[in-house]
């Protein structure tokens, strides 16, 4: 990391962990939605054929 001395290409360090921070936030949202779907979709799946 240190060898990155190129002022053009090198970003603040706070900046590249909030892109970082951003990204992680983002996958953690859809895996949480997916997460979630699955669950509804057992719930939906074992009441329906309780009801059978």
């Amino acid at each position: 990391m240190l060898e990155m001395r190129n002022p053009q290409a090198h970003l603040p360090t706070s900046q590249s962990l909030l892109f970082v921070q951003k990204i992680f936030a983002d996958v953690n949202k859809e895996i949480e939605a997916a997460a979630n779907t699955e669950k509804k979709a057992e719930k939906a799946g074992y009441g329906y054929s309780k009801r059978m």
